[in-house]
């Protein structure tokens, strides 16, 4: 896999700390149970939720100020799915910005998902 493809692959939101392709030097630890957040320099925010020290959920969001963001990415592992961590992680995101926009730019599954949160 070449690194548009890692970059591409939305599953690798799930990676651990400074191991997420495309971004700066992450900072932040991860967590046994409940949410991490990894920042870096560019602007980048990745939540990650883990469930007994696994990945399973991940979401990306990217501001230019620290006050807007707007949602890049958005993951979860299909064995994980409909247990609301990414909603979950988006209800963190939105306490840590103070607005948080999806992307026009999504998929059929980023449109459902969306339009589940109310937001349409």
């Amino acid at each position: 896999m070449n690194w548009f493809q890692k970059v591409a692959s939305t599953e690798s939101l799930l990676a651990p700390p400074r191991q997420y392709p495309g971004v700066g030097n992450e900072r932040g630890e991860p967590v046994y149970d409940g949410i991490a957040r990894y920042d870096d320099e560019f602007g980048s925010s990745r939540y990650v939720y883990y469930v007994s020290g696994q990945a399973v959920s991940g979401l990306q969001v990217v501001s230019r100020d620290g006050s807007n963001a707007l949602i890049a990415n958005v993951f979860t592992d299909p064995n994980f799915r409909h247990q609301r961590y990414a909603t979950l992680l988006l209800e963190q995101a939105n306490q840590d910005f103070d607005q948080v926009e999806h992307s026009q730019y999504m998929n059929e599954h980023s449109e459902g998902w969306r339009d589940s949160q109310g937001n349409k």
